[in-house]
This record gives C-alpha cells, structure tokens and sequence, in this order.
C-alpha cells in the first residue's frame, strides 16, 4: 500500500470537497452509548409488551375479584314437610307434636308460598281426624286464615299426616377449593375459595331467603298509634323548647 493512497484512511470521506471525519474514540464511545439506549428501549418494550399481554379483561375481572360473582347464592324453590302421627300417643308425645307443630306453622307464616297443604291418609280413623283439628287450632292461634289451609287425601300413609308447603330457600356455594398455591401470587389476584366462607353462612343465617332477591315490604302503620305517637311527638317538643327565663339564664 503506498503512502498517500485514500485505501489507507478507511473512515474519511470519499466524496471530493466533503470534509475529513476521523474515527476518534469520543466518537465510537458515542455510537457504542447510542447503540446501548437503542438495546435497552427494544428490551423493555419487548416486556412491557408481554406484560400487557398477561392483563385480565375488565369483563374477567369482576368475576374473579367479586366474592358474590365468584360464589353466589342459589335460591331454589323446595317443599318443607312435617311428618305427625295420627294414632293416640302419651303425653309426652303429643306436647312434642304440638311443639313441631306451632313451630312448622309459624315458619309457614313468614316464609310460605301458597297454601299449608295437610295430606291426611285414606280412612285414618278418628285419631288422624283430631290431629288434624289440632293443627286448625294452631294455625288459628298462629294468625294463619283458614283459607290459607288445604287438607287432601293420600293413598297410604300408615296413619301419618304429612304437613307440608312450598318455599324459597338459599343455596350456598361448594368451599374448599385450596388448588392453588397462596404462597405466590404474581398477579396479586384473590385465591379461589376467598369469600366462600362468608358466602356460604350467610346463606344459612337469613332467616327469609328472599331478603337476599328483594327488600321487605313496608307494612302501613297502624291508624290507632299514629295519632298517640303524634301528640306525644308534640308534647316533648314543647317540654323542650327554651324559654325566655332559660335564654337569658345562659
């Protein structure tokens, strides 16, 4: 290679009249600087980019974070019965009878639907017959109107008379779902069986399952209080308001 050939100078210009650009090392530092940022920028896109491939949709979400969404309460209709005997029994016997009897009754008032069906069997004999006068006599004292009562017939019930009605009750959700690790949770989601428990008891504990659906009716206050409470209402006002001997006492 001769002295003076441009082959020698890799890193000047080729074009005539341009100015020479030397490779110092301020500039590969430069370029090496540049090329680093332009490395680094690629790779956090490239996991910003799997990061938010991962999201949960807002149509998932709920239903994963929302213990009522995640494990809700049925409500089913189903018919609650009570079995009684029609035959003569002690004294024991029948103070239980009339124990299960006043019990079924009144939950019928609070959470029946329909009538209080009482199935009687076919040619039971005078003991079904005053079974079935006893649950009249409880039901009355109850407030049930005997129009809400409805007695039928049964093939053969070996003189068993079978009080029942229709019902809404609440179903729990299934617990126990332990299948995932609690330990680590990347996505710092609830685990499965979180609010389940509570889910659950508060399906047994409502006394009136259609709480749960819809709020209670109010019923209308009675006539005959409403003015008593109005004049009592009035007269307090007037033991309490300040007088003028009282303002200036102050």
């Amino acid at each position: 290679m001769k002295t003076g050939d441009a082959s020698s100078f890799p890193c000047r210009s080729s074009a005539q009249g341009s100015p020479m650009i030397t490779a110092t090392p301020l500039n590969r530092r430069r370029r090496l600087g540049i090329a680093a940022t332009v490395a680094g920028l690629c790779i956090a896109g490239t996991a910003l980019t799997g990061c938010d491939s991962s999201r949960i949709t807002d149509d998932v979400h709920p239903r994963l974070t929302d213990p009522i969404r995640r494990h809700p309460i049925v409500m089913v209709a189903e018919t609650a019965t009570l079995d009684l005997t029609g035959h003569r029994i002690d004294k024991g016997g029948e103070a239980r009878a009339f124990v299960e009897t006043t019990r079924f009754v009144r939950n019928f008032r609070y959470e029946g639907r329909g009538p209080l069906q009482i199935a009687v069997p076919r040619g039971g004999g005078g003991g079904v017959s005053q079974r079935v006068q006893n649950v009249r006599l409880v039901a009355y004292r109850n407030g049930v109107p005997p129009e809400r009562i409805r007695v039928v017939t049964k093939p053969d019930g070996h003189g068993i008379v079978t009080l029942s009605y229709d019902r809404i009750a609440a179903i729990g959700p299934t617990c126990g779902d332990w299948s995932e690790n609690v330990a680590r949770n990347p996505q710092n989601l609830p685990y499965p069986n979180f609010g389940c428990a509570t889910q659950r008891n508060l399906a047994a504990m409502a006394a009136n399952p259609t709480d749960l659906m819809y709020p209670a009716s109010e019923a209308a206050r009675g006539s005959d209080t409403r003015a008593t409470d109005q004049k009592n209402f009035q007269q307090r006002i007037g033991k309490d308001a300040p007088t003028p001997g009282s303002m200036q006492a102050r």
